[in-house]
Order: C-alpha cells, then sequence, then structure tokens
C-alpha cells in the first residue's frame, strides 16, 4: 500500500464542515502522514483525531496561541512509529 503525506495550511479547524473535508481528503487518498498547520485550535483531543482522520491514527499538537498558529502532526500507527515526548516521527 502507498504511504502518502499530506501537508496544508488549513486556516482553521473550529468548523465541522472544514473537518469533514480534511477526513474526506484522508479517506480518498488513503493519507499516512497528515500535517495541518494554522489550525487554530486551543485543544486537541484523542474524539477529535478519530473524527477528523479516522481510526489508526496517532498525533502531536502544538496549540495555537489566540487566534493564530497550531500545528497538527497526526500518522498511522500500522505505517509510522511516533514518541509525542520528543516531537519525533520515524
Amino acid at each position: 500500500m502507498n504511504k502518502n503525506c499530506l501537508v496544508w495550511n488549513v486556516r482553521g479547524l473550529n468548523s465541522r464542515a472544514c473537518r469533514n473535508v480534511v477526513r474526506d481528503l484522508i479517506g480518498q487518498e488513503n493519507i499516512s502522514l497528515l500535517s495541518l498547520q494554522e489550525t487554530k485550535l486551543d485543544t486537541c483531543s484523542d474524539s477529535l483525531i478519530m473524527e477528523l482522520c479516522g481510526a489508526g491514527f496517532d498525533y502531536f499538537f502544538k496549540p495555537a496561541t489566540h487566534t493564530c498558529g497550531g500545528i497538527l502532526l497526526a500518522w498511522r500507527t500500522r505505517y509510522l512509529v511516533g514518541n509525542q515526548s520528543c516531537d519525533t516521527v520515524i
């Protein structure tokens, strides 16, 4: 199976419609590594990752400051191994 990567300046993930677009693209393109910038999210929960990516993903998240920034890096655990404590994905 191909391993595809998606890097996207999403300009906010606070709307369900935007999250649905990302989820549909992850499914259509079989994305294995996802990097989203400008999420504008203060927090990121396991349930949000499940909604956004589906099952089988682990993630690293840096929150936005006020309404600026926010980074989400997510990867399929069956293809990639990550370590959230040292900010590294192999």
